[in-house]
């Protein structure tokens, strides 16, 4: 167990992406609500959660990160443990949940606590397994780009649940505009889930 596990349990948490589709955006919509945000997102907006696996990133932004004073959940070398109290570094786990290059097989690996790391590539993949750990429900991810629907649903391949399967139909449904790598993901996300022993 991690002093982390389950803080939020059972309390909604906002996943605050970095991309372009933010623009506009009125975070005052998200006062008093439990976010976290990924790397740049800190120039804009101060989330209570601030997660960073790119170990360039706080250095990158290191003036707005003078006064952010929540908490901070990173990969190894990527937090600014020289200048702020409440850094988490969590081990990082680098895996596959897509078949790529050369691998034949998707990776299982799965963790229920920070003690055993992050499994994923990229941040928005270990956001939301942070948000998934820190217990959040439900756990939305805010005007997602493609990679990052993608992410999550690679994230719910390995440890989704049969309540899980309406938001992967959702991610796919009427009115959305995905890749066709996404739709072939949620496939095999819902194939997953249901194959599932409960």
């Amino acid at each position: 167990m991690h002093k982390l596990d389950n803080l939020y349990e059972g309390l909604p948490i906002y996943v605050v992406s970095t991309g372009t589709s933010l623009r506009g955006f009125d975070f005052s919509r998200l006062n008093g609500r439990i976010t976290i945000g990924i790397n740049r997102i800190v120039e804009y907006y101060h989330p209570s959660i601030m997660h960073f696996i790119d170990v360039t990133a706080h250095k990158t932004h290191a003036k707005a990160l003078e006064s952010y004073n929540g908490l901070i959940i990173a990969g190894p070398g990527a937090g600014p443990i020289e200048t702020h109290d409440h850094v988490f570094e969590i081990h990082r786990n680098l895996d596959t949940f897509e078949l790529v290059g050369n691998h034949t097989t998707m990776s299982t690996n799965v963790t229920r606590s920070f003690a055993d790391g992050f499994f994923g590539g990229g941040a928005g993949c270990t956001a939301l397994h942070a948000a998934i750990l820190l217990g959040g429900d439900p756990i939305y991810l805010l005007t997602p780009s493609d990679d990052e629907v993608f992410e999550a649903l690679r994230a719910l391949y390995l440890i989704g649940r049969p309540e899980d399967l309406a938001d992967v139909t959702a991610a796919t449904g009427p009115g959305t505009v995905v890749s066709t790598r996404v739709q072939q993901q949620a496939a095999l996300t819902a194939e997953a889930i249901r194959g599932r022993k409960p």
